[in-house]
């Protein structure tokens, strides 16, 4: 029973994020919805940090209410993260000092964006880390952020 109510928790969440997205005109509504949508599933803080332009460093395009701050440590896992396509910081074997775990929004073979995710106090223990189903929930909205 208790894996029946994750998976619909899951689906909802999904289809919650779907609506947000479809509704999106433009990037920053696009970065706005994947904040609202992937902090509120996950009870996480969020940022979403993108580049300007070309070349240029990841800077935060939306963040979720408390007002997300990222250390240089932080900034780093995300820069590492939109470099190589994979997570980086908390969490990972890369960077792990960082107090953030940093996901890339890939499509088309590129990254587009990348979220940075802090859970609160008492998931960020050092034995504590995203349950499977949210490490899950987290990959499938973020594919779902890169294609819109």
């Amino acid at each position: 029973m208790q894996l029946l109510r994750a998976s619909n928790a899951h689906a909802s969440a999904l289809q919650e994020s779907g609506r947000r997205l479809a509704a999106a005109a433009d990037e920053s509504q696009v970065h706005a919805a994947a904040v609202d949508a992937l902090s509120t599933a996950l009870g996480c803080e969020l940022a979403i940090l993108a580049r300007r332009a070309a070349g240029n460093e990841l800077s935060v395009a939306a963040r979720s209410g408390g007002g997300a701050t990222l250390d240089t440590i932080d900034l780093a896992a995300a820069d590492w993260a939109a470099e190589h396509g994979q997570p980086a910081g908390r969490f990972t074997d890369t960077l792990a000092g960082a107090q953030w775990w940093c996901l890339p929004a890939r499509a088309s073979g590129r990254t587009l964006a990348v979220a940075a995710l802090r859970f609160p106090p008492a998931a960020n223990s050092a034995q504590s880390r995203p349950t499977p189903d949210q490490e899950r929930l987290a990959l499938a909205m973020l594919d779902d952020v890169a294609q819109a």
